[in-house]
């Protein structure tokens, strides 16, 4: 391995490791130094970006969650470098505003996310998921609305605002309300 090849890993890694461990600002602004163009309020809790990403668009409020990865070309089409060793294939993402992608999901070339989109984790999407819709699987299919999901959200016995008790309120009622499930 040549020294250019070895410094460029070490800048990959570095660049990783601030990604994981500094907060979110610095997450996209990271980002948008890279090319992507970013709305408002958007949380970024993952590091891979194909090299192309200007051809990246995420609206506003968009949460992205560990380990996806958003992939703006066709790496297979490797296999044909014998016919035409030059050609290469790329696509766009576009992902709405007010969207939630689930960890260790696969964003293709050539997808659009509508606004007000759930991706499940796991999930690889290409194609285009249209606007309020929960999509999950691979390849990602629409299976409900987000107000079907919302109306499912609202209908658990288990919802409460958490976010708003402290860690011992939080643990202590939620143990009460699993224990209380267990019995017969």
């Amino acid at each position: 391995m040549n020294i250019i090849n070895v410094a460029k890993r070490v800048k990959r890694d570095i660049i990783k490791f601030l990604f994981k461990h500094l907060n979110n600002k610095f997450r996209v602004w990271m980002w948008r130094k890279m090319g992507v163009k970013i709305g408002e309020n958007c949380r970024i809790h993952c590091f891979s970006l194909s090299p192309e990403s200007y051809l990246i668009e995420i609206g506003n409020d968009v949460i992205i969650t560990e380990n996806v990865y958003l992939i703006t070309h066709e790496g297979s089409i490797c296999l044909f470098h014998n016919e035409n060793p030059h050609m290469d294939l790329f696509g766009t993402i576009k992902i709405g505003n007010n969207c939630f992608i689930g960890m260790n999901s696969l964003i293709m070339p050539n997808t659009t996310i509508g606004n007000n989109c759930i991706i499940g984790a796991g999930s690889i999407v290409r194609g285009k998921i249209p606007d309020n819709s929960v999509a999950i699987g691979n390849p990602a299919r629409v299976i409900m609305t987000t107000e079907k999901y919302r109306s499912k959200i609202y209908a658990n016995p288990i919802l409460h605002d958490y976010k708003l008790l402290s860690e011992e309120e939080k643990k202590r009622i939620l143990l009460e309300r699993f224990a209380a499930n267990k019995k017969p």
